[in-house]
């Protein structure tokens, strides 16, 4: 046995619980963040401001846009969240119309 199989697991112990809690913490604040997002833009979010460095004004998709709003049963469990968006896609460079629902 070394000085590392003994170390590693009280090292490994130590830092679980604080690493826990912080993970922890931001997943139950982040439907608050989420929302309060939505709330600061409107429910639109442009992919070329937003993202410059994945979509530069040369790229076709810099205007892309969503206009969104979130369900609201957001549902956060151990493993997994649960939520809806329901948003469209359009080109903000462009006239704008809500689809025709059938």
């Amino acid at each position: 046995m070394n000085l590392a199989d003994i170390i590693i697991p009280i090292l490994k112990n130590f830092f679980r619980g604080p690493i826990e809690k912080l993970v922890s913490d931001q997943i139950r604040s982040f439907p608050n963040k989420f929302n309060q997002r939505v709330r600061d833009t409107n429910g639109f979010f442009n992919l070329g401001k937003e993202l410059p460095k994945d979509f530069p004004p040369s790229s076709p998709f810099s205007t892309l846009t969503l206009d969104y709003s979130l369900d609201d049963d957001f549902r956060i469990f151990k493993d997994r969240m649960i939520f809806g968006i329901n948003g469209t896609f359009f080109n903000n460079d462009k006239p704008y119309r809500v689809p025709n629902i059938k």
